[in-house]
C-alpha cells in the first residue's frame, strides 16, 4: 500500500460526487479525521449537547470506507477515546467514547475486507513554545505535540503497522495507563 495522509473535511455528497479524482489519484489510501468537534470541556453534560463528532466521523469514515473495500485496503483514523469517567469533559467524553465505538464496529465490519482502524487518543497538544501546566498531572511530563500525533497516525498508516487494527493509540503521557 502507498502510505499518505491528508485530512479529510468532506461530506458524503462530497466524496462522492469526485469519484474521478479518486480513480485518477489511485485511490484513498487513508483516512485521517482530526475535525475540530466545536466541544467545550468543562461544561457539565447535562448543560451540553453531545457534539457533532460522531455523525462526522461516521459520516468521512464510512464515506472513505466504501472506496477503501472496493480495493481491498486502507487505514481509517479517528481521534478518539473516552473508556472511562472523567469529571468536567461533558459531552467531549460522550463522543470520544461513541468514536471509539464506532471505530470497534468499523474495524469488525472491514478488517476482513483489508481496511484497517484505529484511533489515537491524546490530551490535547500544548500550543508550540508555550508552557504546558496540564502535564504536570501525567506520568510523563508533556502532551503530545501536533507532531507526535502526527508521526502516531503515520506510524498507524504504515506498512510497519499492517497487523494493527481495531486498536487505540494512546499518546496520553501516561493520563490513561493500559
Amino acid at each position: 500500500m502507498r502510505t499518505s495522509l491528508f485530512s479529510m473535511r468532506w461530506t458524503v455528497t462530497r466524496l462522492n460526487g469526485m469519484p474521478r479524482r479518486w480513480r485518477t489519484s489511485g485511490g484513498i489510501d487513508v483516512c485521517f479525521n482530526a475535525t475540530f468537534n466545536d466541544d467545550i470541556q468543562g461544561t457539565p453534560l447535562v448543560d451540553m449537547p453531545v457534539a457533532k463528532a460522531v455523525t462526522t466521523s461516521f459520516t468521512v469514515a464510512t464515506a472513505a470506507a466504501r472506496h477503501m473495500v472496493g480495493r481491498g485496503t486502507g487505514v481509517i483514523l479517528v481521534m478518539a477515546g473516552g473508556r472511562e469517567a472523567i469529571p468536567n469533559l461533558g459531552g467531549s467524553h460522550v463522543a470520544w467514547a461513541a468514536l471509539a465505538g464506532l471505530c470497534r464496529q468499523l474495524a469488525a465490519e472491514l478488517g476482513p475486507q483489508g481496511v484497517r482502524v484505529a484511533w489515537p487518543l491524546s490530551p490535547g497538544s500544548p500550543k508550540p513554545d508555550e508552557p504546558d501546566p496540564d502535564a504536570t498531572r501525567l506520568l510523563l511530563p508533556r502532551r503530545p505535540s501536533y507532531a507526535d500525533v502526527a508521526n502516531a497516525a503515520v506510524f498507524a498508516a504504515s506498512d510497519w503497522a499492517t497487523t494493527m487494527t481495531a486498536t487505540e493509540i494512546n499518546l496520553t503521557g501516561g493520563a490513561v495507563v493500559d
